[in-house]
């Protein structure tokens, strides 16, 4: 019996060993951002403007827990809760009654060689090619393509899906593709999209198609398809932006024109110009015309200031056609 303690030893030793080293391959991150600003605020039709303390000017505040587990030969398991705040009040979601995390809540696997596979409620390909292809990003505050893209009653469908799957290819020589579906589960029809991304140096284009028939619990809304391209040009004084959007309401039987330019222009080392302009064509029906102007400035790699004004028209609006806003607010990194 004496002689079997040291075995035993070296047997419990070895599987410590093993046990830190699978530890040390593994990593959990913390991580999200804080976006509060104060301003005027007053949308095509309103009657008059509203001063408040905004939440998710610039971009929508959140939280998330993001994983990777190494399991050999180029493979991890990966996984991502990430969910919506609002920074005003302390409520969770972007709105009343919205899922805890409705940015993403997905398991995948990851390889350099194979591609990325998710599987839970995606980001679409649309939504991460409307904010990367302009100078305001994931601002529903102020980018005119995201506003037009998203708030203006064209595209349908949420920027993520419940029950999807997804996958992503490497990159071929800056060549990378998505490809994201979600099922019906007897609340609507399946959901569908593509996208194809290419970036070499100052160069980056995007070509988008989205099919949808189903959003949220019920699948209660109307069928749309969409297609987006994008480009995007860094001349080294400013990076440029142009996007165009086609969406067919086909439940409706409307057609929707988007198309916007926009730039960022470095002006100190940390701090840089924003302009954009957005044209949304109601086929058959009157136009939006939205142009936004701002300046953001960087104290730290994760903290900056920005300043922001927008003059938003809606010619189908009755009365009070044109909105103007404006908001001062900082975003912090964690």
């Amino acid at each position: 019996m004496k002689k079997s303690f040291p075995i035993r030893g070296l047997a419990l030793a070895a599987v410590l060993a093993c046990a830190g080293a699978a530890q040390a391959q593994s990593s959990v991150q913390l991580a999200g951002l804080v976006d509060m600003s104060v301003g005027s605020f007053k949308a095509p039709g309103d009657a008059s403007a509203t001063t408040r303390a905004e939440n998710g000017s610039m971009t929508t505040s959140y939280w998330l827990m993001r994983g990777k587990e190494d399991l050999g030969s180029g493979l991890s398991a990966i996984f991502s809760l990430e969910s919506f705040f609002r920074a005003d009040t302390g409520a969770s979601g972007r709105f009343t009654g919205d899922t805890l995390f409705s940015r993403s809540a997905y398991v995948g696997l990851d390889s350099a060689t194979l591609g990325t596979l998710r599987l839970g409620r995606i980001t679409t390909p649309l939504f991460v090619a409307t904010v990367t292809f302009n100078a305001f990003g994931d601002s529903y505050g102020f980018s005119p393509t995201v506003r037009h893209v998203f708030t203006s009653g064209t595209v349908t469908g949420d920027s993520g899906w419940s029950d999807a799957v997804a996958y992503s290819t490497p990159s071929f020589g800056g060549l990378k593709v998505n490809v994201v579906g979600a099922l019906g589960e007897r609340v609507g029809g399946n959901n569908a999209s593509a996208s194809a991304v290419f970036e070499r140096g100052a160069f980056a284009a995007t070509a988008v198609f989205q099919n949808v028939k189903k959003d949220g619990a019920t699948g209660a809304v109307a069928d749309t398809r969409t297609w987006q391209a994008g480009l995007a040009y860094d001349f080294g004084f400013a990076k440029v932006f142009a996007q165009h959007t086609d969406v067919d309401n086909r439940t409706a039987n409307l057609d929707y024109k988007l198309t916007a330019v926009s730039a960022a222009i470095p002006v100190t080392a940390t701090g840089k110009v924003l302009v954009a302009y957005g044209l949304l064509n109601r086929v058959d029906d009157a136009d939006r015309k939205t142009f936004s102007v701002g300046y953001d400035h960087f104290l730290s790699k994760r903290t900056d200031v920005y300043a922001v004004a927008m003059r938003d028209k809606d010619e189908r609006a009755t009365s009070e056609q044109t909105g103007r806003s404006f908001a001062v607010g900082i975003r912090h990194r964690f």
